[in-house]
């Protein structure tokens, strides 16, 4: 908490406050409805893919006792208004997906306890790395990358990759950069 920006950790404790829940999807109808959220979120996002909601399922409820990955839910008044979606490895938590209601409840905030609801569940769990897959390029301006840099992290580009139309052309930069 003491490196999340004074801002933005008063945004959380005010929204906490307002009487907005965090907590991990337990049901198949929470699921489906974080999903159909998520799904209208990304639908109008050019160059983010959401992935077939059978992933989500297979990760997060087929295999629990992995505990490979986990679905955050933002509660107000018993409806969900945001989400993440998490994912394990032996040190590592990846935030994946997030989303929210964010023009419908934007003095909730439901994007930013999202990420709070991921960030503190990892830490509590005692995950020594938590990474924000997707952050953008380091050298093009972008809002998202901004957005979660206020929660006390540092830009690290480590698994950039470039794919180009031409196979012949990957196939030549994957052998020249291995």
């Amino acid at each position: 908490e003491e490196r999340i920006d004074p801002k933005r950790m008063r945004q959380i404790r005010q929204v906490l406050k307002k009487g907005v829940i965090l907590k991990e999807a337990e049901t198949e109808a929470e699921l489906d409805t974080f999903l159909k959220m998520l799904r209208r979120n990304y639908s109008s996002k050019v160059r983010k893919h959401l992935p077939d909601q059978r992933l989500f399922r297979l990760l997060s409820r087929e295999h629990p006792h992995m505990e490979a990955a986990k679905v955050f839910l933002v509660l107000y008044k018993g409806k969900i208004i945001g989400g993440s979606f998490c994912m394990y490895s032996e040190v590592h938590a990846y935030l994946c997906f997030t989303g929210g209601l964010r023009k419908t409840y934007a003095r909730l905030h439901p994007g930013v306890m999202a990420v709070w609801a991921a960030l503190t569940d990892a830490h509590r769990r005692g995950y020594a790395h938590f990474e924000f897959v997707d952050a953008g390029l380091p050298f093009r301006k972008m809002g998202y990358r901004h957005f979660i840099l206020t929660f006390g992290g540092k830009q690290v580009s480590t698994r950039r990759w470039f794919r180009f139309r031409w196979a012949w052309l990957n196939r030549l930069l994957n052998w020249l950069f291995r």
